[in-house]
């Protein structure tokens, strides 16, 4: 279960209502795991504007064919949401 924040140069407004996310897993993150990477989720930090503790909640989730991560590639995921 690691957390990843994602920078704002990986965040596009598409249009007034989508918003793309782009998750660079580069060559040398996630290498050496116990278990094989087989899903990621993205989670939004505090959508519901909680004041006391912020309260993420998952807004996509993919399962894939188990990978396991070297360091000789990098992984791109991409989400694009709409409103």
């Amino acid at each position: 279960e690691t957390f990843i924040r994602f920078p704002f140069n990986n965040i596009q407004k598409v249009d007034k209502n989508t918003v793309r996310f782009n998750l660079i897993v580069d060559k040398f993150s996630l290498n050496g795991l116990a278990n094989p990477i087989n899903e990621i989720g993205l989670f939004m930090r505090n959508p519901r504007g909680v004041r006391t503790f912020p309260k993420p909640i998952l807004v996509a989730y993919r399962p894939f064919t188990s990978l396991t991560k070297t360091s000789t590639f990098s992984l791109l995921f991409k989400w694009t949401i709409n409103f």
